[in-house]
């Protein structure tokens, strides 16, 4: 049987880049716009019965305009299938953000937690809002094996303060030095797209930017305006 879904503080917010999407157990099914194959059929209805979300993806050419794409990562123990879906609107009861990092410090293993204690302790002085998702996000919220001794930690970034970026960014990469971890992860512009923090930490002229609609290179001054501009 699933274990209980980590029950999340209420971050409600429009279906966006690595938004997690609650479908409705009594709806899914009958508004599911691809085919889904019938030896995974329980897999999914497990799923979603335990209350646990999916995640918003791009949508590819498969996909009809007016659907959701969304996403399913089962954990190793059920087979670590990624199954991408697509349901009509109908289907969803709920959107909400990636969670915080201090939302989920209780939940996250105990070898995981002094560096991400770490991390949290060392960024929380500079006004950045630290969303997780990814594996330790799965299995904070599955209370199901994700993570492995080789695993990354995605973050999403939302920095309030741009004049501190360049220091961030360098925090971010003493972190990954000091408990030899990798640090992936984007940060949030205003528009609702992101930037890998790794481009921004580099010095190319053009970054690839990403949505869940299209994936583009744009001049870095653009993306920096977009930044500024996210609390402006």
């Amino acid at each position: 049987m699933p274990s209980p879904a980590l029950v999340l503080p209420d971050d409600r917010a429009p279906i966006g880049r690595h938004a997690l999407v609650w479908l409705d157990p009594t709806r899914w099914d009958a508004n599911l716009l691809t085919r889904l194959d019938p030896e995974l059929y329980p897999a999914v209805r497990s799923w979603i019965a335990a209350g646990y979300p999916v995640v918003a993806r791009r949508r590819d050419n498969q996909d009809p305009e007016y659907g959701i794409a969304i996403g399913i990562p089962l954990s190793p123990q059920r087979g670590g299938q990624r199954m991408a879906l697509c349901v009509a609107p109908a289907a969803v009861r709920s959107v909400r953000r990636p969670p915080l990092l201090n939302t989920i410090l209780d939940a996250i293993p105990s070898d995981w937690k002094l560096p991400l204690n770490n991390f949290a302790s060392a960024i929380r002085p500079h006004d950045v809002g630290v969303r997780v998702y990814g594996s330790l996000m799965w299995q904070c919220l599955t209370r199901e094996p994700y993570l492995h001794a080789g695993s990354d930690i995605d973050f999403l970034l939302e920095v309030n303060n741009v004049a501190a970026l360049p220091y961030i960014l360098q925090l971010i990469q003493r972190w990954e030095q000091d408990h030899g971890i990798q640090a992936d992860g984007e940060v949030l512009l205003s528009d609702g797209r992101a930037v890998a923090w790794r481009e921004l930490a580099g010095t190319r002229a053009r970054l690839l930017v990403k949505s869940l609609a299209s994936v583009e290179l744009l001049p870095r001054k653009t993306a920096m305006r977009l930044l500024q501009s996210l609390h402006s």
